[in-house]
């Protein structure tokens, strides 16, 4: 390479730059660049959501973005970069927003225990605040959300470690005073639990039996709140042992296995 050829990237740029001010006018260098790393986030987000990750190429993304693949390579490294940024994006002020809640009610209560309905407030609201605003806004957002589970979960799994190790840890600490130290295997199961009331209410508002309501959980946001928080606050009291299950006795529920093959 000589000294007059330029890299990848600086091509990049200066084609963003160019776009940017034939389009705009604006001529500050780093609200260019810093334009074209949003506009690549944005485009990515809508076509993985559309797509899949595996499917979204990133030549149609950067054709939605107006940038180029040289572009993709320079702000994220690769593609693997770019998923990780996305769901980053959505996922870190969520998370920021949780922890910083959580630090503040703890420095309130001292060495007290947080009142549950404060726990799970905190754990629920900011997440489903940004889905009810943003049903109108980003309305595949919920579809990109599920395509986090399903697309690429090594390179997820990835990200949930380091995106929510802190968050769990809070929570299960914060859990174990405000239930009076009941077993950590319980506490871990309550918290997949309410994880898992959290990702169906995001998911599956277009399916039985939240189609049934006849309206988007978003168009009466405090009623699904409320329905929601009281659920998760019953489940999270209830005592496991408490409940009368006899193992040996649950043959008459037992399916027959003949039933479960195939009948073509």
């Amino acid at each position: 390479m000589n000294g007059s050829e330029k890299k990848p990237h600086q091509k990049d740029r200066q084609g963003d730059r160019k776009r940017d001010k034939q389009g705009s006018g604006r001529p500050n260098p780093a609200e260019q660049t810093g334009s074209a790393r949003t506009r690549i986030l944005d485009a990515a987000e809508r076509i993985f959501a559309e797509q899949g990750v595996d499917a979204a190429s990133l030549r149609r993304i950067t054709r939605e973005a107006e940038a180029n693949i040289a572009g993709v390579h320079y702000y994220f490294g690769s593609k693997d970069g770019l998923v990780l940024e996305v769901y980053r994006r959505l996922i870190r002020p969520v998370n920021e927003k949780r922890l910083a809640l959580l630090s503040e009610a703890r420095a309130k209560a001292a060495d007290a225990p947080l009142p549950l309905e404060e726990l799970v407030k905190i754990f629920f609201v900011p997440p489903l605040l940004i889905c009810f605003q943003e049903h109108c806004a980003r309305p595949y957002l919920p579809r990109l959300i599920g395509r986090m589970f399903s697309d690429a979960p090594e390179l997820i799994r990835k990200l949930i470690d380091e995106e929510f190790a802190e968050m769990k840890n809070r929570f299960l600490q914060e859990f174990d005073l405000s239930l009076g130290g009941r077993p950590r295997q319980e506490l871990i199961w309550k918290l997949h639990f309410i994880v898992g009331i959290l990702v169906n209410t995001m998911l599956a508002t277009d399916f039985p039996p939240l189609s049934l309501l006849g309206y988007h959980p978003a168009e009466k946001s405090e009623e699904s709140l409320r329905q929601i928080l009281s659920f998760a606050l019953a489940g999270l009291k209830q005592d496991p042992e408490a409940l009368d299950l006899d193992w040996e006795n649950l043959e008459d529920y037992r399916i027959d296995e003949g039933e479960l093959g195939d009948n073509t």
